[in-house]
């Protein structure tokens, strides 16, 4: 007998389905039927696909969180090794097999009403991840925080979808080197100043 809640196999399901084909090319049918669940436990525990969507998303976005609270946690005394982590880290993401775009800038794609559930998560995900910057450049002793991890939320934007555009295309230095030149240009700033 599978040891994994019903709950939880869906959301694996979905998870697995949405990211490498789409939101919205995957039906609660094939959901259903690769979880090996019935439709009645389907929709027992998400009332509509866009509940379940939401659930894939908030998942995705905790993970998201939880991993860059463990970087900065993990770098607290080199703040500026964060932000290398950082790019290491989306470097990684874009090269993954089968890889298809950041599935936050899909969802905000395949549903561009910004009322929709799944691009209201990707937004908020995304002044997540700049507040997350903001607040890394802060504690650096960066001039220009907030524009500059705008800035660098474009690269990252550019280079996940770029990815996604040129599959097989693993060169990332040019992403790198923007997201390393960002993060240090308020820096040299303030050190040429003393």
């Amino acid at each position: 007998m599978d040891a994994v809640r019903p709950r939880d196999r869906i959301l694996d399901t979905a998870d697995a389905l949405f990211f490498s084909v789409g939101v919205r090319a995957v039906g609660v049918d094939r959901i259903v039927a690769e979880a090996g669940v019935a439709r009645a436990t389907f929709f027992k525990h998400f009332p509509t696909k866009d509940h379940l969507i939401a659930a894939y998303l908030e998942r995705r976005a905790e993970r998201a969180r939880t991993d860059l609270m463990a970087l900065r946690e993990d770098h607290r005394a080199q703040p500026q090794r964060i932000l290398s982590a950082i790019a290491d880290v989306v470097d990684d993401y874009r090269n993954l097999p089968g890889f298809r775009g950041c599935e936050f800038i899909n969802a905000a794609a395949e549903f561009a009403d910004p009322a929709h559930p799944a691009h209201r998560l990707a937004i908020d995900h995304r002044q997540w991840v700049t507040d997350f910057l903001v607040e890394v450049l802060a504690d650096m002793g960066h001039d220009d925080a907030y524009a500059t991890a705008r800035a660098m939320m474009m690269v990252r934007t550019g280079a996940l979808v770029g990815a996604s555009l040129e599959i097989g295309v693993a060169d990332s230095s040019i992403g790198t080197l923007l997201w390393n030149t960002l993060a240090t240009r308020g820096l040299r700033a303030m050190t040429s100043a003393d």
